[in-house]
């Protein structure tokens, strides 16, 4: 992303600060703004730093979307109304078999000397 910038650091470290703090999105414009530089050098500052996020996405993202699947499967076919007092524990015991997932017969065990 810094490959061959003319730009200091510090512009590209708040640059991505912005973009990633900001809930709705910035724009080449907002951005320009911000850390004075021009509209141009904004809108190419925030492609890179998009197409980095879409990488780092990418790896993950796959894997997000199985997790949210299995937890969804999991509460809906074990638990027919989670209430949000204890939705944590609900999650924790999900994480801690999800995360375990390859040690199944283990569990009992693994759990007993916690």
């Amino acid at each position: 992303m810094f490959h061959s910038t003319n730009l200091p650091l510090s512009k590209w470290f708040w640059a991505i600060y912005l973009v990633a703090s900001d809930k709705g999105g910035i724009s080449a414009l907002r951005l320009s703004k911000q850390i004075n530089v021009s509209w141009i050098t904004a809108s190419r500052m925030l492609r890179k730093i998009r197409i980095a996020m879409g990488h780092r996405t990418g790896e993950w993202l796959p894997w997000v979307h199985i997790a949210i699947g299995n937890l969804k499967a999991f509460l809906l076919g074990t638990y027919h109304g989670v209430s949000s007092g204890y939705l944590q524990e609900y999650l924790n015991e999900f994480c801690y078999r999800f995360n375990r997932r390859a040690w199944e017969a283990e569990l009992p065990s693994r759990l007993l000397s916690c």
